[in-house]
């Protein structure tokens, strides 16, 4: 690790156990709370910046405060809009599991440490009905609808209805979890709302991780909870997590994680296997980089293909003549009229001509990026850490 990253670790740190850190005089404050803005780890940063009385510029100070105040509101919205919720689904009698950031805020020192962009929750699908007519006497309106997913929004909370764990499209992950309804078991005999076991909990989240690691990329935020979640259990049977682990295939990147986690955020030296993970944790945003996304775009096509000038042309035509599916989201009137995709796809030529420039550029830059090199060493990096590209999807 560098200067940086070490720092940044140990600003955490001290959030979550009180220590205190004594920086570099050299450590940039306003880059490191830029980062934490990036990755959602900016009430972490500042409140180890507060536990270790270290001074701020005024107009840095002001800034992070004004910053702080809207994420303890917003924390404070979410967790009363989310237990109303429950309160609704239980008079209801309407079976719910809340999953990830819903469960992982409540682990932290305090829940506002751990922003959440999303609540997701796993329902039964057979109780939907129910499900909708109670989201929209809470004033909840419908979004977008994806394979595993249904997202609904109200001035206070976004909440995505798990259809299921993980898509059906992550065939890998989705085959050992099914809906994930095996797993649950009730917290309450008398009551509706259910959580895995410990054990379960902690796969789950390496699982959900690995996924994001892979696909894109993921950020240091993800590893920040598998060290809390260890620290708040720390009675875990790792004999049965590592033979689930075993089980998804995800045996070797899980132990890994799991050691860089507690190495790290305790003060060790990570490996070198840890830090080839902190420094892709450190690239980018909370769910890693576009380049990575097109990287793995690329390599699950050749995965398929075995031939990486031919996935490229099949890439390269799929952005250019989008399936039907995409086509009526960017083009809604097409909806229920699949005979008309092809005359779509010359009015979305010539919009693109018109207005959309920079896309076709981000396009172009995107074909390059898929170099054969880019791709080994994306492979490369990936059997590095113990992950492996030997996963299929959709």
């Amino acid at each position: 690790m560098d200067d940086f990253q070490s720092g940044i670790i140990a600003l955490v740190r001290s959030a979550i156990d009180g220590s205190q850190v004594l920086l570099p005089a050299d450590f940039d404050l306003r880059k490191a709370l830029a980062f934490g803005g990036r990755q959602s780890l900016f009430p972490l940063l500042f409140s180890g910046i507060e536990h270790s009385g270290i001074s701020l510029p005024d107009d840095l100070r002001a800034a992070a405060e004004s910053r702080m105040v809207k994420n303890l509101m917003t924390d404070s919205c979410q967790l009363s809009a989310l237990e109303r919720l429950y309160a609704v689904f239980e008079q209801n009698e309407i079976d719910y599991m809340p999953l990830k950031g819903a469960l992982l805020k409540y682990m932290y020192p305090s829940t506002d440490m751990r922003p959440m962009g999303d609540a997701d929750i796993l329902i039964r699908m057979e109780q939907y009905d129910r499900t909708r007519n109670v989201m929209q006497s809470l004033g909840f309106a419908e979004g977008v609808v994806t394979d595993h997913e249904l997202v609904w929004k109200s001035a206070d909370a976004s909440v995505e209805l798990h259809k299921k764990l993980l898509p059906r499209y992550n065939r890998d992950y989705h085959a050992y979890y099914g809906d994930g309804w095996r797993l649950a078991r009730r917290v309450s005999p008398d009551g509706f709302r259910y959580a895995m076991c410990d054990e379960d909990e902690l796969v789950y989240l390496i699982t959900h991780l690995a996924k994001h690691y892979r696909k894109g990329g993921i950020g240091l935020r993800h590893l920040v909870d598998i060290w809390v979640y260890c620290r708040r259990k720390p009675q875990l049977d790792f004999l049965y997590i590592d033979e689930q682990l075993r089980r998804l295939d995800l045996m070797p990147f899980g132990e890994n994680i799991i050691r860089t986690a507690k190495t790290a955020f305790e003060g060790g030296t990570p490996d070198a296997v840890g830090e080839a993970i902190l420094a892709k944790m450190f690239t980018g945003g909370a769910f890693g980089t576009h380049e990575n996304r097109v990287l793995f775009e690329a390599a699950l096509k050749n995965n398929t293909e075995h031939d990486l000038s031919r996935s490229r042309f099949k890439i390269a035509l799929f952005h250019a003549f989008p399936p039907y599916a995409t086509m009526k989201k960017i083009y809604p009137a097409l909806d229920g009229k699949p005979v008309l995709t092809p005359a779509y796809w010359i009015v979305r030529g010539f919009d693109l001509l018109l207005h959309g420039r920079d896309r076709i550029r981000r396009q172009s830059e995107d074909m390059k990026t898929m170099s054969d090199e880019n791709i080994q060493n994306y492979y490369d990096e990936l059997e590095y850490v113990g992950l492996g590209f030997n996963f299929k999807e959709n």
